[in-house]
């Protein structure tokens, strides 16, 4: 393989990259939002509702169980504050837990 080659198939991986790169930014941008929409006031009676709390869970499962989502959380500074402030609603909020009774 010339020099060429090489860096046209070492373009196609990058862009590649960049793809997968920018698909997982975008589903950890969707599970925010979709907690968060959850717990505006306008929502928050479905969020105490099993349905709600089910959406909420499941959005959460996917950030702390998916490898590259928990990657990204804690590599990308807006992203963990946004999920920890996300995570502290959701628990003192709607499932009553005291903050302070967990430590």
């Amino acid at each position: 393989m010339n020099q060429k080659e090489h860096k046209e198939k070492q373009a196609k991986q990058d862009l590649k990259d960049l793809q997968d790169h920018k698909q997982m930014v975008e589903n950890i941008i969707y599970a925010l939002r979709s907690i968060n929409s959850e717990l505006l006031p306008s929502n928050f009676p479905h969020a105490r509702t099993e349905g709600g709390q089910r959406l909420i869970e499941s959005s959460f499962s996917y950030l702390e169980t998916h490898a590259e989502a928990r990657n990204y959380l804690q590599t990308f500074g807006p992203f963990l504050r946004l999920y920890k402030y996300l995570k502290e609603r959701y628990q003192t909020e709607v499932l009553d837990i005291d903050p302070e009774s967990e430590k």
